[in-house]
């Protein structure tokens, strides 16, 4: 895996990070981080609004939650290839564990 190919594709899939949040109630301005390990990885946040949660790539933002994996944990949990279970040993949550796996219920690809 490279950072020219993984890279895009990883931010494609962050797409369905807010809405993976759509019914979690959270007072404006929480922030929560899934951050993808090693140098083709990066950081991308959901920050609750008034209304809703939106995307945010800030990279030194403090998160209420922030969930790290490595980037092949990250393209098989997001593409349905694998379920929680199987990847739980090799998730770090930091901060509020609701938010944390919660984000990890995300679902980017459709199969």
């Amino acid at each position: 895996m490279t950072k020219t190919l993984y890279y895009p594709f990883m931010d494609t899939l962050m797409y369905a990070f807010p809405p993976t949040f759509k019914d979690v109630p959270a007072n404006e301005g929480t922030v929560v981080s899934m951050i993808i390990t090693t140098d083709i990885g990066g950081r991308c946040n959901i920050i609750r609004d008034v209304h809703n949660w939106t995307l945010d790539k800030q990279p030194d933002i403090r998160a209420d939650a922030s969930i790290t994996l490595d980037p092949v944990t990250a393209w098989k949990l997001f593409s349905k290839s694998w379920h929680l279970a199987d990847v739980i040993d090799k998730v770090t949550i930091n901060g509020n564990v609701q938010l944390g796996e919660q984000a990890l219920k995300m679902v980017s690809v459709m199969a």
